[in-house]
């Protein structure tokens, strides 16, 4: 197709949740950490804060337990215990994967923006054999404020040389959704299946895959792409 008539120049992915299934690895990655200080963290503590960056959560468990640890020490624990367990267990969503290639193959541009640490997205990506598709990687800590603010999508956009009218941004989150909507960008959202029922943010996409992985396909996103 002739890149004049796309309806999208570049493509912004979101990490966790979105490429690559990492919440159970991160939740092991907090109870290891945390578990030795003698708090217990479940899976249900974590669902607020699906979308956000792991400061938050890190900074809200500091508060609740009176930790002396500053969040950055716990930030760099919990990297460290992510990245251990990503190097050899990182599951790239099957449907993503060909998604990926699929738009590479027709040179679209591609960045990641997510709230992980720049770190551990590109140790992720690389771990994934994905790391060489995209042209920008990012970290919502490299910008001033995380999702839902926009601006993380926003310096990717800037980052590609591209406006961000002309970005689509793939979101497993309400953040992120929002975030794309705060940034003027269209959205394909695949929400977890854990979301059910769906918050009225994920109907602000472009494009809803209301069963997440279970319905997305990569040829059904990229012929939406090129409707």
């Amino acid at each position: 197709m002739n890149q004049a008539a796309r309806k999208f120049s570049a493509v912004i992915f979101d990490l966790d949740g979105t490429l690559v299934d990492s919440e159970p690895l991160y939740l092991e990655a907090d109870q290891k950490i945390f578990r030795p200080l003698g708090i217990i963290v479940e899976a249900e503590h974590k669902k607020p804060y699906t979308g956000l960056s792991s400061h938050c959560f890190l900074a809200d468990i500091k508060k609740q337990y009176d930790l002396s640890l500053s969040v950055e020490e716990l930030l760099t624990r919990k990297n460290a215990a992510y990245m251990e367990l990503a190097q050899e267990r990182t599951h790239v969503f099957p449907e993503m994967r060909t998604f990926v290639r699929l738009l590479k193959e027709h040179s679209y541009p591609l960045a990641v923006a997510s709230g992980s640490s720049k770190e551990v997205i590109d140790a992720v990506l690389e771990a994934a054999d994905l790391l060489t598709y995209f042209d920008v990687t990012l970290s919502s800590s490299q910008v001033k404020k995380g999702k839902p603010a926009p601006d993380v999508f926003l310096e990717a956009a800037r980052l590609l040389n591209t406006p961000p009218q002309a970005c689509l941004v793939m979101e497993d989150s309400c953040y992120g959704v929002e975030a794309a909507k705060n940034a003027q960008m269209s959205c394909i959202a695949i929400p977890p299946a854990e979301a059910a029922p769906l918050a009225d943010c994920f109907y602000e996409a472009e494009l809803l895959f209301a069963k997440g992985m279970d319905e997305f396909t990569a040829a059904k996103a990229f012929a939406w792409l090129h409707q």
